[in-house]
Order: structure tokens, then C-alpha cells, then sequence
């Protein structure tokens, strides 16, 4: 199994949070009730590039910026 660091870096906007990884790929995620926080988004963020990259299974581990 490979593994993949992705350092994810989220910025909140008017209308959601945008998310973008080192690849430089990014992803809009919209504030609604479903992800009220920069962590929900980080998830559903995560989740979702793993469906687009067929990373496969997504462990989330929150950390400090270095």
C-alpha cells in the first residue's frame, strides 16, 4: 500500500473554504451546514481528493503548521 502526505493548506472565503494541496491541485468546499468548521472541511476536502487522485482509503490526523 503507498502512502501520500498531502500538506493542506485552507483558506475561508465569503462563500466556502479553498482548500489546495502541494500537487497544486484545489477544491471549493461551501460553508453550509454540513461543514461549519475548518476541520469538517479539511475531511470532506480530503475525502474528496482521494476520490479524484484513487488515493484509496483517507486517515485525517490534525497538526500544527510548521
Amino acid at each position: 500500500m503507498k502512502e501520500y502526505l498531502l500538506r493542506l493548506r485552507i483558506a475561508r472565503g465569503q462563500t466556502g473554504y479553498r482548500a489546495s494541496v502541494a500537487n497544486g491541485d484545489s477544491v471549493l468546499v461551501s460553508v453550509d451546514k454540513d461543514y461549519p468548521t475548518e476541520t469538517d472541511a479539511a475531511v470532506a476536502v480530503l475525502e474528496h481528493l482521494a476520490a479524484r487522485h484513487s488515493f484509496g482509503e483517507v486517515h485525517f490526523e490534525a497538526g500544527q503548521q510548521p
